[in-house]
Formats: structure tokens, C-alpha cells, sequence
């Protein structure tokens, strides 16, 4: 149990390092590509509103047709966004981008918690708490990471994320098939 909560610990953080080092930048990206103050606040608005309003709907679902893993991995799949930042130059697909990577967190979100919660049975406190923890170490080293890689610009910063991105989509698809059968 123990060894399976450091894995989804692991996939959390490389998740958090990749989008939270991203969302760290993203008032100074946005006028970089020459997006004003409101319109920036209303994407990150609608962003965080689906991020928050699709687990009411994501929950839901996955509950209803025990698809657990299939709303995890799509939803870890979508942090792809990120990396594809540092190949665009137009504030739309950026914004674009910004609301795929949000709806990817709103459909992973109950399903991976409700995974764990499955394998912490009887430890859910403790499994939880480790997940967390993990968790708020890459919100804690992404942005660190990001804005050392900012001092070779936007475009190599946004791409610098490719690599924990996969690496976190590897932990996951190893978690996954170690564990198949024993969830949907």
C-alpha cells in the first residue's frame, strides 16, 4: 500500500511541477503575447470555474461506469498542454491550451482520488496525507524549475516540461498496468 501511495505521490508531483511552474508565469506570458489585465483574469476564471465545476460531472461518471483510471489517465494525458505552450506564439492557443490542461484537471481529479481512496483502505488519512505532501513538493520546485528555465525564454521554458510530463504519463501507464484488474 505504502509503495503504490509514493507512486500516485510521484505522478502528483511531476503533475504539479509541470503545471503549477507553468501557471506560475502565466500573468507575464499573457502580456508578453499582448493580452490585457481583464482578459487574462477572465481566462484563468473560466479556467479554474472548469477545473472545479467538471469533478461534479466527472465524478459523476466515472462513478456510474466504474471508469476510473480511463478519467485519471485522460485527464494526466491533457497536462500534454503545457509543453505545446512553448510551440505556439498566439494568445488564443495559448488560451486554448490553458483551458485543456484546466479540463484535464477536473476529469482527473475524483478518479484518481477515488483510486487511492481504493488502495488505502483502512490507511486513508495517512495515504492521502503522503499524496499531498508529494503533491505540494512539485507545486513547491515547478516554478522554482520554470523560472530558472525562463532565463532561455518562454518558448524553452514551456518546452522544458515535456520531459516530467512524460515522465509522469510512464509512472502512471506503469501504475496502471501493475494494478490492472484490480480497478476499472
Amino acid at each position: 500500500m505504502l509503495r503504490l501511495i509514493l507512486i500516485f505521490g510521484l505522478i502528483s508531483l511531476l503533475g504539479d511541477f509541470v503545471y503549477e511552474g507553468a501557471r506560475s508565469v502565466y500573468g507575464s506570458f499573457f502580456r508578453h503575447l499582448g493580452v490585457d489585465p481583464f482578459t487574462l483574469a477572465v481566462l484563468i476564471g473560466l479556467g479554474d470555474f472548469l477545473a472545479y465545476g467538471l469533478r461534479l460531472i466527472s465524478g459523476y461518471i466515472s462513478d456510474r461506469i466504474r471508469g476510473y483510471w480511463t478519467f485519471t489517465i485522460l485527464g494526466y494525458l491533457l497536462v500534454v498542454s503545457i509543453p505545446l505552450m512553448g510551440f505556439v506564439d498566439s494568445w488564443i492557443l495559448v488560451s486554448a491550451l490553458v483551458l485543456m490542461e484546466r479540463i484535464g484537471k477536473g476529469l482527473r481529479t475524483p478518479a484518481r482520488d477515488t483510486i487511492i481512496s481504493f488502495v488505502t483502505r483502512g490507511y486513508r488519512g495517512l495515504g492521502f496525507g503522503i499524496h499531498e505532501s508529494l503533491d505540494q513538493i512539485g507545486a513547491i520546485l515547478g516554478p522554482i524549475a520554470f523560472s530558472l528555465m525562463l532565463m532561455y525564454g518562454y518558448g524553452f521554458a514551456f518546452r522544458s516540461t515535456l520531459l516530467p510530463f512524460l515522465m509522469m504519463m510512464t509512472v502512471l501507464i506503469y501504475l496502471r498496468l501493475k494494478l490492472l484488474g484490480s480497478l476499472s
